[in-house]
């Protein structure tokens, strides 16, 4: 999409997660040699039900208190029935640095990744209860 201010925005929706071994080509876009990982197991042991409800949950804090974010998203994630899609979906809409997304998506293991990404998920609500609290100073 050509924005206003001249520049472009892509939007991508990933179908599957993988690895690059090799840039093969810079210009006019970039191309590489993938490996496909494989789809992640996703064996329903109590923890990960518990976590992963705490997933769709906790999200909701910091879309409801931010008023960028359309209420339609919170819907979405509530919806999101594979644990996968659900940690890929909070994590590209989080409010944090590329770097920390990209780690965030760079464990293989769902449990740890939720893990990881409840903890950033409580850090972003502690952060927006303060901007509300000082902005209401």
């Amino acid at each position: 999409m050509k924005l206003p201010d001249d520049t472009h925005t892509v939007i991508l929706q990933g179908r599957q997660r993988f690895v690059i071994k090799k840039i093969t080509t810079l210009s006019p876009y970039i191309k590489a040699q993938i490996q496909a990982l494989p789809e992640e197991k996703e064996e329903q042991t109590p923890n990960l039900e518990a976590l992963m409800s705490s997933l769709k949950d906790v999200p909701c804090v910091p879309l409801e208190l931010s008023p960028q974010i359309p209420n339609d998203i919170t819907f979405l994630v509530r919806n999101i029935d594979k644990n996968a899609h659900l940690t890929h979906f909070i994590c590209s809409n989080l409010n944090v640095p590329i770097e920390e997304k990209q780690k965030l998506l760079e464990i293989n293991d769902l449990q740890q990744r939720g893990e990881k990404l409840l903890a950033l998920l409580h850090h972003e609500i502690q952060l927006l209860e303060l901007k509300i609290k000082f902005s209401r100073a």
